[in-house]
């Protein structure tokens, strides 16, 4: 006898799967279709062009998780989690395939390296799962601020793993087809239900077929309402990511804009909106915060956390809103969901973009809070007068005479724009190298 199984194998009525797959792929669209009419609410970005180079980082760092396994013990949960979700669902489209196309290849050494490769990530996606949750609720690391989300995603997804191979186990049992041994996790598994009678394996495997459906098709529904929502949003998040210099802010337009930075939703751009469902709120940027260590009022995560917490309250007022203005009762933006002295907190080293496995934007959403602060509103900590009005009389924070500005360069052999008004390379010292006692030796090292 050829090996393979009978799919919907005990399962009257299975029909209504197509119904019920339906209904959850109709919340899902409209989940999807809520979260993208929040993004549409930001300015436009361009991000596009490229293409190669995008679609490399997605391969790199989505498909093959290499930014995610730069921390190897919680990079191998999340891979174990993803190969083996994503391989699963490779083998459900097959059975897919086989049941409801004319296609017919369900037989023969395919169904026995099928069989045996979808036990064996079957099991590395439980793994992934079982430690996420012992770190997350064992271990409990600084950096997770586990929530209810958190919890029913990994509990979902774990009853959908688990009951896939109970169903095994069960059709297993009562076949006990010569090639069981091909799917050793469902041969296992057959071991607790060969003293059960034939009536009854059926009756359980029925049910349990019917209830592993019906955790499918939830988590389908959830994903756009949940972190789940993340399996999309990262890997578009890494495609639309910045391409160029990774401290390049966006420009004023002094003449043209009405307004400066960003007050509300509406002032971000479209994608830096997006950021805010990208983050799968892992903590890594937190980690490497400086502020952060030094105990300053700033985590790079909680602003982006509290700034998508922001959207999902308030913007759905916005969109509905007809000119998109914010309305005296819902809750402001800076002061309200990002307080002050988080954003003056940050040092815009980029420690957190570095090292954000998704490639959030924090810093240019930090900056253009604090330009709403200064140009917009005027105001800032007081520390920074004194470097502002170096900066208005001298174009320096230090407010030493301008004139100076090259006297570092003395006993120096360094070439200048009145020297060579064409060069091929133009070294631009900055205000540091130019006027600190510390940064000018570098500078005069960097020449010798």
């Amino acid at each position: 006898m050829e090996p393979t199984r009978e799919i919907y194998w005990n399962i009257p009525g299975h029909l209504w799967l197509y119904a019920l797959f339906a209904i959850s792929m109709v919340v899902f669209c409209y989940g999807i279709y809520k979260r993208i009419r929040l993004w549409k609410l930001g300015k436009d970005e361009d991000r596009s062009g490229n293409i190669g180079a995008r679609l490399k980082a997605v391969f790199v760092d989505a498909l093959f998780q290499k930014s995610i396994l730069r921390e190897p013990l919680p990079g191998l949960i999340h891979a174990g989690i993803f190969f083996g979700f994503g391989i699963l669902f490779i083998g459900t489209l097959i059975v897919m395939a086989q049941a409801d196309t004319p296609l017919d290849f369900f037989h023969g050494t395919f169904y026995l390296y099928y069989s045996l490769i979808l036990d064996i990530f079957g099991v590395v996606f439980i793994l992934g799962l079982i430690f996420a949750l012992i770190r997350r609720y064992v271990f409990r690391p600084d950096r997770l601020n586990s929530i209810l989300d958190d919890a029913v995603a990994l509990i979902l997804l774990l009853l959908i793993g688990v009951s896939g191979f109970v169903i095994e186990g069960l059709r297993i049992a009562h076949d006990a087809p010569a090639w069981a041994a091909w799917s050793p996790v469902g041969y296992w598994m057959a071991g607790f239900f060969n003293s059960l009678s034939q009536e009854n394996i059926q009756i359980i495997h029925e049910y349990t077929w019917w209830g592993h459906l019906m955790a499918t098709l939830i988590f389908v529904s959830y994903i756009p309402f949940s972190k789940l929502f993340h399996i999309f949003t990262s890997p578009t998040n890494i495609y639309l990511k910045s391409l160029g210099p990774k401290a390049e802010l966006l420009p004023i337009d002094i003449e043209e804009s009405e307004t400066f930075g960003a007050s509300n939703l509406k002032e971000f751009t479209w994608k830096q909106l997006l950021d805010l469902d990208a983050c799968t709120s892992c903590g890594r940027c937190q980690d490497k915060c400086p502020a952060y260590a030094t105990e300053k009022p700033l985590s790079p995560k909680k602003i982006i956390l509290d700034l998508k917490d922001h959207m999902t309250k308030v913007g759905p007022h916005l969109v509905k809103s007809k000119n998109g203005d914010n309305n005296a009762d819902l809750e402001t933006m800076i002061g309200g969901a990002v307080l002050e002295d988080e954003i003056w907190s940050c040092t815009t080293c980029l420690a957190c973009q570095e090292f954000c496995p998704v490639a959030i934007e924090h810093v240019p959403k930090i900056v253009e809070m604090r330009r709403s602060l200064v140009l917009m509103d005027g105001k800032f900590p007081q520390e920074l007068n004194p470097a502002f009005k170096g900066l208005e009389t001298n174009a320096n924070p230090w407010g030493i005479g301008s004139s100076s500005r090259a006297d570092w360069t003395e006993g120096l052999e360094v070439k200048t724009i009145s020297d060579n008004p064409d060069p091929e390379y133009l070294w631009f010292v900055g205000c540091a190298g130019s006027f600190d006692d510390r940064s000018r030796k570098v500078s005069a090292s960097l020449v010798k």
